[in-house]
């Protein structure tokens, strides 16, 4: 609980410490795993919230936040490929209907050519 509230806070140092303990304790505590993914992302530790949301996106492979945030990871990470794939499966979850993974997808292709 308290690492959530380090996220919501944005005190994200703090959380990655809490959530970690959280989800050794509890592997399968999918919200401590997402907010441990996005408490890295938002800490620029690119591999460790990829790895995190990797198994997270294994899962719950119907997550439209999860996808979107492995896109933006692996985005930030230069891996732009990986990018454009997590987008496009968010994408398709959205239905079309989510103007940043829109946008992120147009970036990433140019990033692509």
């Amino acid at each position: 609980a308290l690492g959530r509230l380090y996220v919501a806070t944005r005190q994200f140092a703090k959380a990655v410490t809490e959530l970690d303990a959280a989800v050794t304790a509890k592997p399968d505590d999918l919200v401590a795993l997402f907010n441990l993914g996005l408490a890295l992302s938002r800490s620029n530790q690119y591999d460790r919230a990829a790895a995190s949301l990797e198994k997270l996106a294994i899962k719950t492979p119907s997550e439209l936040s999860v996808f979107r945030e492995l896109g933006y990871v692996y985005e930030r990470a230069g891996k732009f490929a990986k990018a454009l794939a997590a987008y496009e499966s968010a994408d398709k979850l959205a239905q079309g209907q989510d103007d940043f993974i829109k946008r992120a997808i147009a970036r990433v292709k140019a990033q692509l050519k």
